[in-house]
């Protein structure tokens, strides 16, 4: 999409005549789907094009991962359509040539008649194989959004509640969910949209090539300025809207105090109306202005692109010109050529802007494949030993210190708990008594020490049993969306309703419990 110029950073393609907008704010900053914009904001062009194949063989292994019918199909089918475009292109040069051919016009119309149903058995081939291609296409996306989830939650619930601490963990995580996650269809989506207008560039080549080989060099000098027109037209509104993103979200903050129910009494009590009403009159002078002169820009590439396409345009047709009158080309030919060039600019078109938004919605996918291999070595891996209950647990020496920190959350205890015992932790405010209570339930693993079920660290048993065994009622708990009945029995639905809750040799009211 782009190709970079100098080592501008993308806001300034908006330039200080804007205005201010406003001084830095939290609510103001690039939210997680942005992440990669400005990385993407300064790829050239040719770098995209360079990594392409990389993309499209990790688009189609997933899709094939996901669905080899469907994948095979909607690839398949859209090649199969290109292959009618061939057909429908050969086809119309019969047609013509029947009609330019020389005899009195029914003879002619007579003799074109065959020609004329095999373009039209093409063109109607070819929409039902696009049609199918898209059903295909389709039914990719859910199935891939349903894989792509479920693996993710699959593994965010699985890993260690230490992971939640790591600052570097739950920002990798929040990308993924927000956008990496959502953007792994898009990459198949797109891939197929490449390979379609791909195809179809390549179609009308292979037809105008059989009908007169040196008709293919016109076709394709004829279709670059189109090409070129439209990755710069793409890379303008890119970088425009990259510039004005923080701007915009401005604006909705402004726009959402000024028509909500919640601080629409402070609006008034403060007399916040005047100040509310400049700082948005502020921002959307400046982003009218932007608006402006992306649009005067935009105007400019396309009446330079369109001058440029139409000199080639002229380049072709004076070709064409001398090639009919030197007889080089029959006129029949030269008519599906100007047919060929305008079916291969459509395709173009649908090739350019596919391949730009692949190469950026794979830098969001990558953040979900990159957060998915982190992820994985955060899953406790624990013992295999069952546990049916205890009478003993012992702390020897636990320490526990919180990613990022120097300073011990636990620091050295020890403790024992017997079966029946009802244990108070007892301690200021951030000495450690929740911290504590989680290592006794098993939330987290200590750094330093052990922790001990009748003699057996915890580590060598299995932590689903384990788990089983503890009952926790946390001070930051949350209300779960369910019935009460589902609340009730959450973490044990397989069991029947109406059968025992739980199976130990430990009476049922004698699970620790920390509060």
């Amino acid at each position: 999409m782009a190709t970079v110029i100098g080592p501008r950073h993308p806001a300034e393609e908006d330039g200080p005549a804007d205005g201010d907008a406003g001084p830095a704010l939290p609510e103001l900053e690039d939210g997680h789907w942005m992440h990669r914009a400005t990385e993407f904001a300064h790829t050239s062009f040719k770098s995209v094009a360079r990594r392409l194949p990389a993309l499209v063989r990790e688009a189609v292994v997933l899709a094939w991962g996901t669905s080899r019918r469907d994948t095979a199909a909607s690839i398949g089918l859209n090649v199969a359509a290109g292959v009618m475009t061939t057909l429908g292109l050969l086809a119309t040069t019969g047609v013509l040539r029947q009609l330019f051919a020389a005899g009195p016009t029914p003879d002619r119309i007579r003799a074109a008649l065959p020609a004329l149903a095999l373009a039209a058995f093409a063109v109607t081939v070819k929409g039902a194989l696009t049609v199918a291609a898209g059903w295909a296409q389709a039914r990719l996306i859910p199935q891939i959004n349903y894989q792509v989830e479920l693996r993710l939650f699959e593994t965010t619930t699985a890993v260690e509640l230490a992971a939640f601490d790591d600052a570097g963990f739950a920002e990798e995580m929040d990308r993924a969910r927000d956008r990496g996650m959502a953007e792994a269809a898009s990459i198949v989506d797109h891939t197929v949209n490449l390979v379609t207008g791909v195809v179809g560039v390549l179609a009308t080549a292979a037809a105008v090539t059989v009908v007169q080989p040196v008709l293919l060099p016109c076709l394709l000098l004829a279709a670059v300025p189109e090409a070129v027109t439209a990755v710069r037209m793409a890379r303008r509104q890119y970088l425009a809207m990259l510039a004005r993103i923080t701007r915009r979200r401005r604006m909705w903050m402004l726009a959402h105090l000024m028509a909500e129910r919640r601080t629409a009494a402070e609006v008034r009590a403060y007399q916040m109306r005047e100040f509310l009403l400049t700082e948005f009159r502020r921002m959307m002078a400046a982003e009218t202005r932007a608006e402006l002169r992306l649009a005067r820009s935009q105007s400019t590439t396309r009446a330079a692109g369109m001058s440029v396409t139409g000199i080639a345009a002229f380049g072709v047709y004076a070709v064409l010109g001398g090639l009919l009158l030197g007889g080089v080309v029959a006129l029949a030919a030269a008519a599906t050529a100007l047919l060929a060039l305008q079916s291969a600019r459509s395709s173009l078109r649908i090739a350019v802007f596919a391949t730009n938004s692949l190469y950026e919605d794979a830098l969001y996918y990558q953040d979900y494949r990159d957060f998915l291999d982190r992820a994985r070595q955060r899953v406790p891996t624990g013992g295999g030993r069952p546990v049916d209950g205890f009478d003993r647990i012992e702390l020897d020496r636990v320490t526990l210190r919180y990613p990022d920190t120097d300073k011990a959350a636990v620091d050295g205890v020890s403790l024992s708990i017997r079966r029946g015992e009802v244990v108070a932790l007892v301690g200021e405010n951030g000495s450690g008594k929740t911290t504590l209570a989680k290592l006794i339930a098993g939330l987290y693993r200590p750094t330093d020490g052990a922790i001990r079920w009748d003699g057996v660290d915890v580590g060598e048993l299995d932590p689903r049993q384990t788990g089983a065994q503890v009952a926790v009622m946390t001070q930051d708990w949350w209300r779960f969306p369910f019935t009460a009945g589902q609340n009730i029995r959450v973490g044990r639905h397989d069991r029947p309703a109406d059968g025992p809750v739980r199976a130990s040799r430990t009476p049922p009211a004698a699970p620790p419990r920390t509060t």
